[in-house]
């Protein structure tokens, strides 16, 4: 039946069809001229279409753009014109980035690439349509214009900063036509552009424009098309003739043109069969909506391939599109070749097999991506061999059919990772090559750095005389069955000698002499890698080495013969002068001249009188010639003057010369000491001012207060003093966040506005300092019934002074006093309890003041101890979880464990929590570095457990509640709870619920979702509500061992209990029992329903290797 509904149908066509084109042929012989200009009309109206296609089709050109404009502005413009060149450019098209000069930006075009960019912009037409589309300032494309014998279409998109991605591309498809009267003509769009570019999705649809362009034209007998297949990509060429499209062999998408005339009522004597039309109508558009009817999803499905093959195959980079469950549904060849499989196992995949890591990682991510707004992440892939790759994805998120789609556009950044690796090789060797003074200094440097950066193994050879090897060191595990043949090679030809075999790549770098003459050293270098220095990004590398060190060996070498040279510098002292008996000039070097600022001429037969600067007096110059009269050599410094009036010094040495004659020289050798006087002089400053502020350094500020303390004790007076230290609270973390010049700006102004207010509060006797990077210090004659009187006003205007200042950071002040005489007699003291005193006040937070007593000292001395106990347990690993088991009160079988934290010192000993849990959960530095390793350590112990379990088991383990509000954290710990399921339960504390309820609603939905249980911990003894007990999902309630303990004896504990155990049996909730120590407890615990009990009365914590023999 079905089959001849088909027939039915298609003989209904095939009668409407050979109709109309019975009546095409009528009305063209009939009305051919009217017909013509009708047809041409309707040329334009369907290319005007055909153009609102073009546009459409271009929103795939602009993905494209848009795609690398996202990569340019992740990049600076030398980077991403590398990218361009290297990715995107092909034999169609090719990308430059412009700016609004048409000027070229960036680097490592090609010299042929330029030459079509000048050539087409030397055209004034395709230069003003490129200026048009800059004006527009929105994605544009120009028509094709014409250069040399090729076609060209320009696409413009902004990007940045007056900057512009231009792509130069050729046409798919140009229509020429041949006519009888040897004309050419192409097809007319209404932009008036001739040869235009017309993509075409598929081959049908080339005959359209074709019939209607033939048809308009009388003359013409033919037309050739030329254009890109879709399908393969392979060039095609069409020959179309006047009788192929009247015949009907190409009639396949339209079936004749004479339709819309009709309809139209252009022909009168035609109206009367419009009845009849109307019919086969009505008779074709059931035909056609049984063709969409079966055709539908087959259509939607080419259209879909169309669109994916088209994106891939002009895509270079390696392409995944992936659904919302991770699943890679199709990969393009660059995507096969970087992982080695087939594109069909590609498609049989989960992107998290190619991700090498955990499924629910992979699930996160693509949850972050899906729902987020994720663009680009770098990620380690690895491929079918099991070689990990650095890649750098960028992503998209599309939509189709109500499913959304992910495409991974994936940049293989092995190299560039490996290359960063090596940079900074070069840069750990290049600071080693300015620091050392000997050669085998430099070489063992660079040995330990090679091998420190993953190289395998590292020779250096001294060339002998006859070109003989000396191996001075070596570093690293050493390759068997290696020659020196590239070591032979690289000292013939001065270069770099590769060698790979199978197990190892080698290279031999030739280290040369200061001239360049000869080699000195070669530098071997192994790494277990097959055609590992085949890259020539890491030759280049080792050729930097090469001239890094040859300058390096130069730089010894010179500092070398400079020793020598400066030894006789020092003797010569610079300045040589030499005169007669009478003491006339007869010689002066240069220098004299220099530093005198007389020129030689001036100097030469007078007196070094000339020099004076009447510092000394006739006593110094009556000595001077006293000692050289008797033959001795005269030393002293002299201060002189120069010809301009300026004093320089000499440090001079007058030696007598007797002559064969018996005539008497003098010569004066002398070094000017000009700079090193004024140098000693501002460093005696420097050493006791503080160079930012200007006020007094920690030496000056100790030299200030132990005078004014002498002063004090000298004078006898009763007068006091106090000693302030004032710190601005979390500067370190501003520095981080402002940089280091804000926050020295800011150091400047709050210094001046410290200066401003101690003097208005204190006095002009203050002595004001900054004693560390972010420490004032400040000494106050005064009581200590003063300080506490005014420090609060002292406060209040350091902060209005802050506000007023607008320094645009909320900042806040601590402050530290110690008193003159109470605390101490001296500075060292002072400084030391006053500092204790501000480290309370620190711990109390911010804008807080404390003066200094025994307590404070004592309080200290645990907070250090436990500061230094969390850095030696973090450093060295001592934190260790004890297990302490629990049991069914009725079976008193073993039910679960609750993981206790110890620190294990290195003696041995056990150390409770309660000696640092305070600090650890106060300071966020320490509180980070544990978590990670309180995660390592559950999933180390739990997997333990596990491979060793025979029967069912749980561990509990406890969250604090600074930890509780990290959201990493608490991904992380669901991400275990995903892995451990029910084995694992989580026990947190009243307080957690309580600063964000809804959120901590959410987390235990989260860690009950994936099957771990959720415990309440020291149930009672905070702020207990039933409100947020009936609002939260809670598999155990623990109940407090303060009420426990006191059950036997004490009725209201026992009524309580009995209270949290009847609520927990009515919510559906277990309850355990903690601190159950004798039978008494645990039999009257038993009788009132409690489930679980635990305590010493059935064991203690232990450590892990104990607690397996529950489970086994």
């Amino acid at each position: 039946m079905k089959n001849k509904s088909k027939f039915f149908f298609f003989v209904l066509a095939f009668i409407f069809i050979t109709f109309g084109l019975g009546l095409n042929l009528f009305y063209i012989s009939k009305y051919k001229k009217d017909a013509i200009e009708y047809t041409k009309a309707d040329l334009r109206n369907n290319l005007y279409t055909l153009k609102h296609h073009i546009a459409n089709q271009n929103k795939l050109e602009y993905y494209l753009m848009k795609n690398i404009r996202y990569i340019i502005t992740k990049s600076d413009m030398h980077r991403a014109s590398y990218i361009l060149q290297k990715n995107f450019d092909n034999d169609n098209s090719l990308f430059l980035i412009i700016d609004k000069n048409l000027k070229v930006v960036g680097k490592g075009y090609k010299e042929d690439e330029l030459s079509i960019y000048e050539d087409a912009i030397s055209n004034q037409n395709i230069k003003n349509a490129i200026y048009k589309c800059i004006s527009s300032h929105k994605y544009c494309f120009t028509p094709a214009f014409k250069i040399d014998k090729h076609y060209f279409i320009f696409t413009l998109l902004p990007i940045k900063d007056s900057l512009y991605l231009l792509q130069i591309h050729k046409p798919p498809l140009y229509i020429y036509a041949s006519s009888t009267t040897g004309f050419s003509y192409g097809v007319l769009l209404p932009n008036g552009v001739i040869n235009a570019h017309i993509p075409i999705l598929s081959k049908s649809r080339i005959h359209k424009p074709l019939y209607y362009f033939i048809t308009s034209h009388k003359n013409l007998s033919f037309a050739l098309v030329r254009y890109k297949s879709p399908i393969d990509g392979e060039p095609k060429l069409a020959a179309i003739t006047r009788l192929d499209l009247v015949v009907g062999k190409v009639i396949y998408p339209y079936v004749s043109a004479s339709i819309p005339f009709v309809l139209k009522g252009y022909y009168t004597n035609l109206r009367a069969v419009f009845l009849s039309w109307f019919i086969f109508g009505v008779v074709i558009l059931g035909f056609i909506a049984f063709i969409i009817k079966k055709t539908k999803n087959e259509y939607l499905l080419n259209q879909e391939k169309y669109f994916y093959e088209v994106l891939f195959d002009k895509y270079s980079l390696p392409l995944l599109l992936i659904d919302e469950n991770g699943k890679i549904l199709k990969a393009n060849e660059p995507a096969s070749k970087l992982y080695g499989y087939s594109k069909e196992e590609i498609q049989n995949m989960y992107i998290y097999e190619l991700e090498g890591g955990p499924k629910e990682e992979s699930e996160r991510l693509l949850t972050n991506i899906i729902q987020g707004d994720l663009k680009r992440f770098e990620f380690i892939h690895v491929s079918k061999s099991g070689k990990k790759i650095n890649v750098e994805v960028y992503v998209n998120k599309l939509s189709m059919e109500d499913k959304t789609y992910i495409l991974y556009t994936v940049f293989d950044i092995s190299e560039k990772v490996l290359l960063a690796k090596l940079f900074d090789m070069l840069k750990k060797i290049n600071t080693i090559l300015v620091s050392v003074e000997l050669e085998s200094e430099l070489l063992s440097g660079i040995a330990e750095t090679i091998i420190m950066f993953d190289f395998d193994y590292v020779e250096i050879f001294k060339v002998k005389q006859k070109d003989n090897l000396e191996l001075m060191l070596k570093s690293g595990t050493p390759i068997e069955d290696i020659s020196l043949e590239e070591e032979k090679r690289a000292l013939l030809s001065k270069s770099i000698a590769l060698q790979s075999k199978p197990t190892y790549s080698k290279a031999s770098t030739p280290i040369l002499s200061h001239n360049e003459n000869e080699v000195v050293y070669i530098i071997s270098i192994y790494k277990k890698e097959f055609q590992f220095f085949d890259n020539y990004h890491i030759v280049s590398i080792l050729e930097e080495l090469e001239k890094d060190v040859s300058f390096a060996l130069k730089k010894i070498l010179e500092e070398q013969n400079s020793l020598i040279l400066r030894k006789a510098v020092e003797n010569s002292k610079g300045w040589v002068l030499i005169t007669d008996e009478d003491g006339y000039i007869l010689y002066a070097n240069q220098t004299v001249c220099k530093i005198s600022l007389y020129s030689c001429e001036e100097v030469i037969g007078r007196k070094p009188s000339i020099f004076k600067s009447g510092y000394h007096d006739d006593t110094f110059y009556k000595r001077l010639w006293d000692t050289i009269k008797s033959g001795d050599i005269f030393e002293g410094i002299f201060y002189n003057k120069a010809k301009n009036g300026d004093i320089f010094v000499l440090e001079e040495m007058i030696i007598p010369v007797k002559l064969k004659d018996g005539t008497v020289r003098y010569i004066t050798i002398a070094k000017d000491i000009t700079k090193e006087i004024e140098l000693q002089e501002r460093l005696e400053r420097f050493r006791l001012i503080d160079d930012l502020t200007g006020l007094l350094n920690m030496a000056g500020f100790s030299k200030a207060i132990n005078d004014r303390i002498s002063y004090l004790k000298s004078s006898k007076t009763s007068d006091k003093g106090a000693v302030l230290l004032i710190d601005i609270y979390g500067f370190s973390e501003l520095n981080q966040i402002h940089g280091f010049s804000h926050m020295d700006k800011l150091l400047k102004d709050f210094a001046n506005m410290l200066n401003s207010v101690s003097k208005s509060q204190f006095g002009d006797d203050v002595v004001l300092s900054r004693v560390g990077p972010d420490e004032f210090g400040m000494f106050v004659e005064c009581s200590q019934e003063d300080i506490t009187s005014k420090i609060n006003d002292f406060i209040n205007k350091i902060n209005e002074l802050l506000v007023s200042k607008e320094l645009g950071i909320d900042i806040f002040i601590n402050i530290g006093v110690s008193f003159y005489d109470k605390d101490g007699d001296s500075f060292e003291v002072l400084r030391e309890k006053a500092n204790i005193a501000l480290q309370e006040a620190k711990k109390e937070g911010p804008g807080t003041y404390r003066f200094y007593n025994e307590d404070i000292s004592s309080s200290l001395k645990k907070y250090k101890e436990a500061q230094e106990l969390l850095e030696r347990a973090l450093d060295k690993g001592l934190f260790k979880f004890f297990y302490q088991p629990y049991f069914d009160i009725k079976t008193k079988d073993f039910v679960g464990f609750e993981a206790l934290m110890r620190i294990i010192d290195e003696d041995g000993s056990a150390i409770s929590p309660y000696k640092f849990i305070d600090y650890l959960e106060s300071s966020s530095y320490f509180l980070n570095r544990f978590q990670e390793v309180f995660l390592k350590m559950v999933e180390k112990d739990m997997n333990t457990f596990i491979s060793k379990a025979k029967s069912h088991f749980s561990s509990a383990f406890n969250i604090s509640a600074n930890s509780f509000k990290d959201d990493m954290f608490m991904s992380k710990l669901i991400g275990l709870c995903h892995e451990f399921e029910d084995k694992l339960v989580i026990e947190i504390t009243e307080r957690m619920l309580l600063s964000d309820f809804e959120k901590a609603k959410e987390i235990l939905r989260n860690i009950r979702s994936v099957g771990s249980k959720v415990a309440l911990d020291d149930f009672g003894t905070y702020y207990s509500s039933l409100s947020y007990i009936k609002n939260i999902e809670l598999d155990i309630i623990k109940i407090d061992i303060s009420f426990v303990k006191d059950i036997v004896f004490d009725k209201r504990s026992l009524a309580v209990v009995k209270a949290i155990i009847n609520l927990a049996k009515a919510l559906n909730i277990k309850t355990i029992a903690e601190g159950v120590e004798n039978e008494e407890q645990y039999e009257l615990l038993k009788e009132i329903g409690c489930d679980i009990a635990q305590g010493y009365l059935f064991a203690k914590p232990m450590p892990l290797e104990e607690a397996i023999k529950y489970i086994i």
